[in-house]
């Protein structure tokens, strides 16, 4: 009988099946449970890490961003500097106004609701995604359609990708199971639902608020409830935020009292606040308007240029990196009011001051914020300027008076002969610098001829015979001429048909510089001229820019324009850029024929298109509108064509330098282009000596403002200096007289006055016989104190007839309060 093998029989029981009820091998097991207690180790290791990474490494880091989350800034306005005249006037100012603003959040139950909705709208909850989109047709049926797509313009399109592939699921709608963490969410979502309970707070305090203001409702329930859909149409979501924090002013000016009483009583209107409002008011109107300046809103241009370079930051809860960059340099505000032009540009950085901050922090136990850092904003500083208001307001009123009651259009300076300092600038036509708060008043300006544009510095215009001032200078300098050469005019150069003098007979005798410029002989200054760039020279282009002429002067306003001293190069370029316009037009010209050709080669076949329907009858109108168009714009284009034709016609003809250049230059004409600041400043610069010093409005600043100075011979300057007396006191000069009502000659009111001048008359449109009339000297005659210029555009008179009188009143101020009473 077999042995029986014990290890056998243990293993496997009677039947021959093994026992199942048996532990497995503890090798495997044990191998099994290890890996798992490894798995779940590692697992609550991590979580243990994050935790102490994130409660004890990174806790101030997180905390802060905590914090950061519940608080926003407010950015604290610095009270504007004022603008001071000489004398003490102010001319800028700013005005502190109250107003009641509206603090949407706190008052519109929507901002809220929708802030939940976005909350709830992350790709992990399509249930909720799919009850939206049915939520939007619940309230589509309320007494606000417009609220059911709010929402909806408030997530990413992620989302809405999410919302209209969950639409097809039957997943479970109940709103219960949604917000079963968070029932407080629950209620406000059901809240949304009926859009009068949403809106029941806003209107409550709204209709209060009216009542207590004593005010209508409707245009504040219009007011808050319009400014609240635009913030919900924002798709960015930084600009959203910052917008949805920024004050909505609901009434604007309400009485000191008023207000206080309602920051008192602010528990009784939640969401409303007082907010002080800085405007800028000028007290003298239309004074000085083009020095003065004006402030305005940033133009699309501008507001783009500053965004991209990342200087535009929006008010209210903007990211804290604004604080850095308040700190790195100058950052503008949306919708701020900035300096547009005049010295409120020029002084920006100096009269705005610099904003401050305020860091509030917002709690759910807490009725109002809490500020916990504020950075106090510096107010800015006070401009004073050399303006003398007496002068300055006699110079506008006598230019407003102008020829009969008709107003004039020209410019005034007047300079301190000393310093360069201006004690008047006038440019006729103004405005009121208040009127931009008014579109109606805006809208009246536009009718006046270039009522913005400051004539004194940006508008150069032909000198005439004040140019002769520096021609003889020039000419006595170069001894082109003497203080001994005498001309005899005969009434014209060399052709009684060209080159003419029309002040002069021929039977005067020969005459030296000084009765030249008294007589404002041209035929002496035909001559001067042309000896002065004999042999193909241009020195007297030289002089001129040696004197300030075809560059601007630096004087502390913007837009300043530096003239033309033509020459060879000039000519030149004028052909060029003749040549380039009428490039430009014949390109246009080829594009738009080709747009037309292409329109009538559709409207033909459409005409030949069978069977004609009500469609294809629309589409020939529109078609035959759009050939009536281009055909109208290339009327047009044509006219700009031929006109650009005859300019490049005239370059090339005239595309030499030639001794009749030299000639019509030696009278101040033929190209030349000059401002009165310039005239004024080489005015002055006969009168000191030949000092030239840059024109200035910033009063007292311990600058010496000279910028060159030309040494003038003492005859030379003498024998100019000695012209300039004799036109206003020599009964030959163009200044010493005037007609009376019967035609009598009787002493003008400027020869009254110890002033040197010079007279001058530019033509600027033959035809209709107008002219560009001018006057500038100094005063008084044996110590100079100032220098003057005055041009009227536009006249039929001449500089003596028409400058001298102006000239006369304005100095007239001036000489008085200098002799006392």
């Amino acid at each position: 009988m077999a042995e029986s093998d014990p290890t056998s029989s243990s293993k496997t029981p009677a039947g021959g099946e093994p026992d199942s009820t048996r532990r497995p091998g503890f090798p495997g097991f044990q191998r099994r449970v290890l890996v798992l207690l490894v798995l779940v180790g590692l697992a609550f290791g991590c979580m243990v890490s994050r935790l102490v990474w994130m409660q004890v490494v990174s806790g101030d880091e997180y905390t802060e961003k905590a914090r950061q989350q519940r608080r926003y800034i407010k950015i604290l306005d610095a009270p504007p500097g004022s603008i001071v005249t000489s004398d003490g006037s102010v001319a800028a100012t700013t005005e502190g106004t109250f107003n009641v603003a509206a603090f949407l959040p706190d008052l519109d139950a929507r901002f809220a609701a929708i802030d939940i909705l976005v909350w709830y709208a992350r790709p992990n909850r399509r249930t909720l995604l799919k009850r939206m989109l049915e939520l939007g047709d619940a309230v589509a049926t309320s007494a606000d359609p417009g609220t059911a797509r709010l929402f909806a313009l408030r997530l990413t399109p992620k989302c809405v990708k999410l919302i209209r592939k969950a639409a097809e699921d039957d997943s479970d709608l109940s709103a219960s199971i949604i917000f079963r963490k968070n029932p407080a969410d629950r209620e406000l979502f059901d809240l949304y639902l009926d859009y009068d309970r949403l809106m029941a707070k806003s209107f409550r305090t709204i209709e209060a608020l009216a009542a207590f203001l004593g005010v209508d409702p409707a245009p504040l329930h219009r007011k808050a409830d319009d400014t609240a859909r635009k913030i919900f149409r924002l798709t960015n979501s930084f600009e959203y935020r910052a917008r949805r924090e920024t004050p909505v002013t609901l009434v604007k000016s309400v009485p000191e009292r008023t207000a206080f009483e309602l920051g008192v009583r602010a528990a009784e209107f939640p969401g409303i606040e007082i907010q002080t409002d800085q405007r800028r008011y000028y007290p003298g109107g239309q004074f000085a308007c083009h020095v003065i300046g004006y402030a305005g809103v940033l133009s699309p241009p501008e507001f783009k240029k500053l965004k991209a370079g990342g200087r535009i930051v929006w008010r209210g809860p903007k990211r804290f990196s604004v604080l850095d960059a308040m700190r790195e340099g100058s950052v503008f505000f949306a919708n701020e009011a900035v300096g547009r032009s005049g010295i409120e540009r020029s002084f920006e950085g100096i009269l705005a001051g610099m904003k401050g901050v305020a860091i509030s922090e917002r709690l759910a136990t807490q009725a109002s914020p809490v500020v916990h850092e504020m950075i106090a904003p510096v107010e800015g500083v006070d401009v004073h300027l050399t303006i003398d208001s007496e002068m300055q307001r006699i110079a506008e009123q006598v230019f407003a008076e102008g020829e009969g009651g008709e107003p004039l259009a020209g410019a005034a300076v007047v300079l301190n002969v000393n310093t360069g300092a201006v004690l008047v600038m006038v440019s006729a036509p103004g405005f009121d610098l208040n009127s931009f708060r008014n579109p109606r008043e805006y809208e009246k300006l536009k009718e006046k001829p270039s009522p913005f544009m400051n004539r004194a510095i940006s508008a150069p215009v032909p000198p005439g015979s004040v140019f002769k001032i520096l021609i003889a200078l020039g000419a006595l300098e170069e001894n082109a001429i003497s203080d001994r050469t005498h001309i005899r005019c005969r009434g014209y150069l060399h052709n009684p048909d060209a080159f003419r003098c029309r002040n002069h007979a021929a039977w005067l005798p020969p005459f030296g510089v000084s009765e030249a410029l008294c007589r404002s002989c041209n035929v002496f200054f035909y001559t001067a001229g042309e000896r002065m760039n004999a042999g193909g020279g241009v020195r007297l282009q030289e002089w001129a820019r040696m004197s300030g002429f075809g560059r601007p002067t630096g004087i502390d306003l913007p837009g300043e324009k530096g003239g033309t001293v033509p020459d060879l190069g000039w000519k030149k370029k004028r052909l060029e850029r003749a040549k380039s316009r009428l490039a430009e037009l014949r390109a246009k010209e080829k594009k738009l024929k080709r747009r037309f050709r292409k329109a009538h080669e559709e409207y033909t076949r459409l005409c030949n298109a069978e069977p004609e329907t009500k469609e294809s009858v629309s589409q020939i109108r529109k078609v035959e509108n759009k050939l009536r168009e281009f055909d109208r714009e290339l009327q047009k284009l044509y006219a700009r064509i031929e006109s650009a034709e005859k300019r490049l016609d005239w370059a090339q003809k005239d595309s030499f330098w030639t001794k009749g250049n030299d000639r019509l230059l030696g009278i101040g004409q033929g190209g030349v282009l000059v401002t009165p600041l310039q005239i004024a400043r080489f005015a002055a610069a006969i009168a000191n000596g030949g000092k030239f010093y840059r024109p200035h409005l910033l009063a007292a600043d311990g600058r010496n403002y000279l910028d060159w100075r030309i040494d003038f011979s003492p005859s030379a300057l003498a024998a100019v200096r000695r012209g300039m007396v004799m036109v206003v006191h020599d009964s030959r000069g163009t200044a010493h007289h005037r007609r009376d009502e019967n035609g009598n000659r009787i002493p003008s009111a400027l020869s009254m006055l110890p002033v040197a001048a010079k007279t001058g008359t530019a033509e600027t449109n033959r035809v209709k016989g107008l002219n560009q009339a001018w006057i500038a000297g100094y005063g008084p005659i044996g110590n100079p104190e100032i220098a003057f210029a005055v041009t009227v555009e536009n006249t039929k008179g001449h500089g003596g007839s028409v400058c001298g009188p102006m000239a006369a009143q304005i100095l007239a101020a001036y000489f008085s309060r200098r002799e006392g009473p």
